[in-house]
């Protein structure tokens, strides 16, 4: 047993005091933003301005002790604890101390950030224009310690973008944008600390303008190019304008603003670039002048069907030579059309008026629309001389008629308006496409004097009606087959009509028609001939001759409408009435 213990001994005789009185051991040394250490770096970490940071250490050491510098810091071993409310990087220093006075160190960092603050840019109120490269906008002052990125919200307008690192804007904007406020925010995620600040940015349009006037021009004649690149001040440093095909007649160098007088030879683009002061695209703008050979002139109008039934539509087709600088359909545009779809109204007229610089042209067509319903008056419910509307109960009409004996389309209103001549009530009556009816000449209930009667405020039993499709005039003949006069109804502003006599007129008409050169064309009643006469109503004072006329009789002969026996013009003849196309 001893020697055993001699033996034993006799092996270590050489005993190193490492073994009985070690170092202390370090193995870990970590710092984190928080008590759970997920995540973060063994030993350093960043924390803002007066912020926390966390510690815990693992290590062996026999009959010793552990502390922190600086703050001289006991420490545990893998116990965390904090250290709080620091306010500028520090390195922190563990020192672990053997009971035998043995040292082992190990250290960790902590680095304040300092938040971000006090972001303002260059340009905080800014305006720009569509199409124009913009100068760039940088940040001009921000506190803070990086790392910083940056956003915008809402998005900026179109074309202009924000640098994420140096929260700088530029680019070109796309289009116009009213006046909007972007906010953006300055951010350092590591310590999760931002500031904003608003910007007011607005998107005005492109300030340039390029013109030529006139723009359609005659052969050897001159238009005016006009230019304004200096709106703006500064927006843009030079201006050249070419033509397309070229022009010798426009000048070789241009100023920011100005005029110049071209003469091209023929249809013409000129085309006017603008460089902008802050670099990016060129802007450009185009005048174009058309160089005419000819006046507008109308070759062919027609209508697919002439005829539809009421409610359907009707195809309009056109042609025409020159090049039309305007073309209307009824005072509507349809400059570059040449053809419409249009719903008639009872037989309604289409015109057609179109021009350039050398001259102009109109064309008319009528289009007609069948219908046969109920317009106005009552089928069973008596006669009367009541004006009126629709009831808005039974969609019966309230107004009263008595024995209409003709009915007239008012060319001049064009829009389905009838003129009725209410016969026995001795009444001028007019009926609106709302099938509103109004009493225009007459007195209700008072018959006017048979023969000669010079009183314009009575009517006896009215047959013809005629309207001037220029003038609105409606003319009243007729009258109790005795009567020798024509009334001459003038339309006032206030939808009322002022009654006339025409002058010198002493026949009694049988018929008559009014064409689209305002002659009219009438047959007498009181001579057995039946004679037909015009009266010229573009005369000042229209007065109608006494005799029949070889060329009214031509005309009336030549009509498809009519229909004679084998008598002369002026025997016996059953004639009809004229078609829609001619007839008033």
């Amino acid at each position: 047993m001893g020697l055993g213990l001699a033996a034993l001994h006799t092996g270590c005789t050489k005993n190193d005091s490492s073994y009985t009185d070690p170092a202390p051991a370090i193995s870990t040394f970590r710092v984190a933003t928080t008590n759970a250490f997920a995540g973060d770096p063994l030993t350093n970490v960043s924390i803002p301005v007066g912020g926390t940071a966390w510690f815990r250490a693992n290590f062996g050491v026999k009959d010793g002790s552990a502390v922190v510098t600086p703050g001289n810091i006991p420490v545990t071993s893998n116990v965390a604890f904090p250290i709080a409310n620091i306010t500028a990087t520090t390195t922190y220093t563990l020192t672990v101390t053997s009971g035998s006075g043995k040292k082992t160190s190990a250290t960790a960092t902590v680095t304040v950030l300092t938040a971000p603050a006090g972001l303002t840019y260059t340009h905080e109120d800014a305006t720009y224009y569509a199409g124009v490269r913009i100068t760039d906008n940088p940040v001009a002052t921000i506190t803070g310690d990086a790392p910083l990125t940056y956003t915008v919200n809402p998005a900026l307008p179109s074309g202009l973008t924000l640098n994420p690192t140096t929260g700088a804007i530029s680019g070109t904007p796309v289009a116009v944008t009213a006046q909007g406020t972007y906010t953006v925010t300055a951010t350092n995620a590591v310590i999760a600390s931002s500031t904003t600040r608003d910007l007011k940015i607005t998107v005005a349009a492109t300030p340039i303008s390029f013109t030529a006037s006139p723009t359609t021009l005659a052969p050897g004649s001159s238009t005016v190019l006009t230019w304004d690149a200096n709106s703006v001040p500064g927006i843009f440093t030079t201006v050249t304008i070419v033509a397309t095909p070229a022009d010798i007649t426009l000048p070789a160098t241009f100023t920011l603003a100005g005029t110049a007088n071209v003469t091209p030879m023929v249809t013409t683009t000129y085309t006017l670039t603008a460089t902008p002061a802050g670099g990016g695209a060129a802007i450009t703008k185009t005048a174009d002048v058309t160089v005419g050979s000819a006046p507008v002139h109308f070759t062919a109008f027609s209508a697919t069907p002439s005829v539809v039934v009421l409610g359907e539509t009707s195809n309009l087709t056109w042609s025409y030579t020159g090049l039309a600088t305007d073309l209307t359909l009824n005072g509507s545009s349809v400059l570059g059309s040449t053809s419409q779809t249009v719903t008639p109204y009872g037989r309604q007229t289409f015109a057609l008026a179109g021009s350039n610089l050398l001259g102009a042209d109109t064309a008319t067509l009528k289009v007609g629309a069948r219908a046969l319903y109920h317009v106005a008056g009552s089928f069973s419910s008596g006669t009367g001389n009541v004006d009126g509307g629709v009831d808005a109960a039974t969609g019966m009409s309230t107004a009263r008629f008595y024995r209409p004996n003709a009915i007239t389309w008012d060319e001049k209103a064009n829009d389905g308006t009838m003129i009725v001549a209410d016969y026995t009530n001795n009444l001028i009556r007019r009926i609106t496409p709302d099938r509103k009816v109004t009493t225009i000449a007459g007195t209700p209930g008072v018959a006017g004097v048979a023969g000669t009667n010079t009183d314009t405020s009575s009517l006896i039993t009215p047959r013809n009606t005629a309207v001037d499709p220029v003038t609105g005039d409606i003319y009243v003949g007729g009258e109790n087959y005795t009567t020798k006069r024509m009334l001459k109804l003038s339309p006032n502003v206030d939808g009322t009509y002022t009654p006339s006599l025409v002058s010198g007129f002493t026949l009694n008409t049988n018929a008559f028609v009014i064409d689209g050169s305002r002659m009219m064309y009438f047959v007498d009643f009181a001579t057995a001939a039946g004679s037909l006469y015009t009266m010229d109503l573009t005369s000042a004072t229209p007065t109608p001759p006494w005799s029949p006329t070889s060329q009214a009789v031509a005309w009336w002969l030549a009509q498809p409408w009519r229909r004679t026996s084998t008598a002369a013009a002026s025997s016996s003849t059953w004639r009809a009435a004229p078609p829609a196309s001619t007839r008033s």
